[in-house]
C-alpha cells in the first residue's frame, strides 16, 4: 500500500505547484493596469521607437591609436 503514496506524492506536488501558480498568476493578471490585448498595440509602438533610432545617423565612434612601444615589447592591446 506504500507504493501508492510513493506514486501519488509527485502527481499530488506537481498539481499542487501548479494550482498556485495559476492563483499567482490571476492575482497579478487581475492587478494589472492594462487590458487584455494591449500588448499587442504596445509591441508595434516599442517596433514604431526602434525603427525611429535606426533611421537617425549612428553615433561617431572616436579611438585612440597608440604607436606600439619603442623598445619593441609587446603589450595586451598589441
Amino acid at each position: 500500500m506504500a507504493w501508492i503514496w510513493w506514486l501519488t506524492a509527485p502527481v499530488a506536488a506537481t498539481v499542487f505547484g501548479s494550482v498556485l501558480l495559476w492563483w499567482q498568476g490571476q492575482r497579478e493578471f487581475r492587478g494589472a493596469s492594462l487590458p487584455p490585448g494591449n500588448a499587442i498595440a504596445e509591441h508595434r509602438t516599442l517596433l514604431a521607437v526602434l525603427a525611429q533610432v535606426q533611421r537617425e545617423a549612428p553615433d561617431p565612434v572616436n579611438m585612440l591609436l597608440l604607436p606600439p612601444p619603442a623598445d619593441g615589447r609587446r603589450t595586451a592591446a598589441s
